[in-house]
């Protein structure tokens, strides 16, 4: 009986110290290389955060991996979902309807999502995203490739026999300007 007692303890442990699930614990403290459990409705709520705008605004479910959405009052679907570091500006536009606006979320020269909400709820994601610590802190967009880079690839095709010579001399003078 103690050797049983000491496995219930062992998976407890295992359970508090990981946060895992029931089954996980019991494989790991077994040695078994079980596939993983899928995760339990409770686990997924438990890895975002509600944040809600208000009565008849609905509510901003902010997500563990860095990703947000927005989810209408009385429905059980994302009106749309971003991850907030890409996010860096608004754009609201008079909608279909009357009392209606069409929020589109930009990032970095792009629309990254498109809702139609009702009067005032822009304004209120607006404003939870531009209060958040992550927004618009994506990385820069990299660098074009410099010239020697251009020139070194040029070659490189020249040399596997994809480009002619003459070709190679053209394309050159055009990346140098001549």
């Amino acid at each position: 009986m103690s050797a049983r007692n000491d496995r219930l303890k062992a998976i407890q442990a295992y359970r508090a110290e990981h946060g895992c699930s029931l089954q996980d614990a019991k494989n790991a403290v077994d040695g078994v290389d079980a596939p993983s459990t899928p995760p339990s409705p409770s686990d997924l709520r438990a890895a975002r955060k509600t944040h809600k705008l208000g009565f008849g605004y609905g509510a901003i479910l902010e997500y563990t991996d860095g990703s947000a959405s927005y989810r209408k009052p009385a429905t059980f679907t994302d009106a749309f979902r971003v991850r907030i570091s890409d996010v860096t500006g608004f754009s609201v536009s008079k909608g279909k309807k009357a009392l209606e606006r069409n929020l589109r979320v930009l990032g970095r020269g792009t629309e990254l999502a498109n809702a139609d909400l009702n009067h005032g709820v822009a304004e209120k994601i607006e404003a939870w995203f531009r209060a958040h610590p992550s927004f618009g802190k994506s990385a820069p967009p990299s660098a074009p490739p410099s010239l020697a880079d251009e020139l070194v690839k040029l070659a490189v095709l020249r040399d596997q026999g994809a480009l002619t010579d003459e070709e190679f001399q053209v394309q050159k003078s055009r990346l140098l300007g001549a």
